[in-house]
């Protein structure tokens, strides 16, 4: 007998509970019908809600077991999986050691000895060569330094002493001109300096102080410096051609 699917079992209630259960069946003189076929058309009441409830906890206790079965076993087989891939990669692992030391560090292999060649028969043994005479090296004459290269020095002749003489002012200057260019003279005051120092005493010394005391600036200028100079020791009939150009300027 079942009741909404649930199956009725006798032995989940104690003897009152069965004949409460038995009681709601009416007996069989009542309907004229077996007691099977009148539970059939009859409803049956249902069971009681303590029968239910544990007919659940038990089915829910079977469902439970049976999941942690499955976990279990499930758990087993990963571990079992995990395992077999850990041998699988130490054993990967230990034939990689194994090719690279066959491979990588395996000792060279020690060639065969080489048995030595037969010793020669001894036979007579040939004469020594006679040592050569050593062939005469001429001696090279030592090769002459070469000779510094001397820049030419300019010579020339001093100037004359200017006296004051009339006719000796031209030949003076000329001397002296040249002498300036030859020295390459640049600042006046070093050619008139050089002018002065071939100035006799008396006339054109004299005349020099003056000038000093007067006009220091014509020591500055070499060309009015000469200009006064024929100025004053030239022939005045005769232009002095020294003044307006000078050489070495």
């Amino acid at each position: 007998m079942s009741y909404q699917g649930h199956p009725y079992d006798g032995s989940l209630y104690d003897d009152a509970e069965q004949a409460a259960w038995a009681a709601q069946l009416p007996p069989d003189s009542y309907t004229g019908q077996s007691a099977g076929a009148y539970a059939t058309s009859v409803p049956v009441q249902p069971p009681p809600a303590k029968v239910v409830i544990i007919q659940m906890l038990d089915e829910m206790r079977r469902e439970g077991a049976e999941a942690r079965a499955r976990a279990e076993a499930q758990s087993q087989a990963t571990n079992i999986t995990m395992s077999a891939m850990a041998a699988v990669l130490t054993g990967f692992q230990q034939f990689l050691v194994v090719v690279s030391g066959s491979v990588f560090l395996a000792p060279s292999a020690t060639p065969a000895p080489v048995a030595p060649p037969p010793a020669p028969t001894p036979s007579a043994a040939p004469p020594l060569p006679l040592p050569l005479a050593p062939t005469p090296v001429p001696a090279q004459a030592p090769t002459p330094a070469p000779a510094a290269f001397e820049q030419p020095i300019a010579k020339f002749c001093e100037p004359r002493l200017f006296s004051g003489v009339t006719t000796e002012l031209e030949p003076f200057l000329d001397e002296v001109n040249n002498t300036i260019c030859m020295q390459r003279m640049v600042l006046d005051l070093d050619k008139t300096s050089y002018l002065i120092s071939y100035l006799k005493d008396r006339n054109p010394k004299t005349w020099y102080y003056a000038i000093k005391a007067h006009s220091p600036h014509l020591l500055s200028d070499y060309h009015a410096f000469v200009a006064e100079l024929c100025h004053s020791f030239a022939d005045p009939n005769i232009s002095c051609c020294h003044a307006p150009k000078v050489f070495g300027t």
